[in-house]
């Protein structure tokens, strides 16, 4: 994907769609949390369900003027001309990103020190 002859756009996807808040669900799970949302729209929020934590707020700033409705990538492309499979599945991604996230976190709080 990276030495091709002519250069072109791939999508790496699963084609399986998943909803923000899904994704949210699951990073809380991983982290020991169970979301409990509460409100609507751009005023709903979601909690911890045993500490009552305030875990997540929807922010009117990241809706999108238009809205596709439901997008899903298709990685039919990348898997015809580059061989590519998927090997992550939404709970790895969560997962990964977590893991991910929580190093960053640690490294700058050791270099604040």
């Amino acid at each position: 994907m990276l030495q091709p002859q002519q250069a072109e756009d791939y999508v790496l996807a699963t084609g399986r769609a998943h909803t923000v808040r899904g994704f949210v669900e699951k990073a809380a799970r991983v982290l020991g949390w169970e979301m409990e949302w509460s409100g609507a729209g751009h005023r709903e929020t979601g909690r911890d369900c045993r500490t009552g934590r305030l875990l997540a707020v929807v922010n009117r700033q990241f809706y999108r003027p238009v809205d596709p409705g439901c997008t899903i990538g298709d990685p039919a492309k990348a898997e015809s001309r580059l061989g590519w499979t998927r090997s992550v599945d939404l709970d790895g991604l969560v997962e990964m990103t977590l893991d991910h996230d929580l190093r960053a976190a640690r490294q700058l709080s050791m270099t604040a020190a």
